[in-house]
């Protein structure tokens, strides 16, 4: 069935039916969006939102449109593994990869991989490989850098009129970003890579020569530091904020406030 798929693609890729090559990155970005990130859509689609759900779509497009012919099979086994173990894909989780040994390797690929990995990864670089191209006689060099440029205004326009959108959503839902293939896989390759490069930071001693002086039958000193965004120094009761944030902290006496320091 694929030798006969494959003859009649190769009887045809110099005939008049064979497309404009300047439109292959377009159809494999549309390929890579459209039916390589199915955790990413169902993600977007349980937010019951349609606009935004376009949005993505686009903003996702144009990137795979830059990178596209490349990570194709990458795609194909990363959404297998997401689909299959619900996992995402970050940096952390491609340090597990490349950690594992074969005894756990063995026990990640089934039978079950192989047809998946033939419908999307092995079929689809045999039809782009094979596919009829011809040059269009209407782009010139430098025009075929038009889509790219195209692309990145495109990029501009939409992240900064749904800025608030974007970095709204994306900040309560962090796993989408990882979720976006090849994009996801792209980011986590550059964060290992910068991770392994990274210098170690040499240990400082700080205030080796202090002592703890004890009291005997002294009261221990008791103190509570309490962590989170809603304990700025600037949202402190305390500190003269218009609410009264800390009414049982005011009630206590003595207590010692750095109305400069932000916690």
């Amino acid at each position: 069935m694929l030798q006969m798929i494959l003859s009649k693609v190769e009887n045809t890729r110099h005939s008049q039916r064979a497309i404009p090559r300047e439109l292959l990155p377009l159809l494999t970005a549309l390929l890579l969006t459209l039916f390589y990130n199915q955790p990413l859509l169902k993600s977007l689609n349980q937010l019951h939102r349609p606009a935004l759900l376009f949005a993505v779509l686009a903003l996702l497009f144009c990137l795979n449109w830059l990178i596209t012919q490349l990570f194709g099979t990458g795609s194909a086994v990363g959404q297998y593994f997401m689909l299959q173990y619900g996992i995402l894909l970050d940096k952390g989780m491609l340090l597990n990869a490349l950690e594992t040994d074969p005894a756990e390797i063995g026990g990640l690929l089934s039978w079950k991989m192989l047809p998946y990995l033939l419908g999307y990864a092995v079929l689809p670089s045999l039809l782009i490989a094979y596919l009829p191209l011809k040059s269009s006689k209407h782009f010139k060099s430098w025009q075929s850098l038009l889509p790219v440029f195209s692309a990145l205004l495109f990029l501009t326009v939409l992240v900064s009129s749904q800025f608030q959108t974007y970095a709204g959503v994306f900040r309560e839902h962090r796993y989408l970003k990882h979720q976006a293939l090849p994009l996801s896989a792209l980011t986590a390759s550059a964060g290992l890579v910068k991770l392994n490069n990274a210098q170690a930071i040499t240990f400082t001693p700080f205030a080796a020569d202090a002592k703890q002086q004890l009291t005997r039958g002294a009261k221990p000193r008791l103190i509570i530091m309490v962590l989170g965004e809603t304990v700025r120094a600037d949202h402190l009761g305390i500190n003269g904020y218009s609410r009264n944030t800390t009414p049982k902290l005011a009630q206590r006496e003595p207590h010692r406030n750095w109305p400069s320091a932000s916690y």
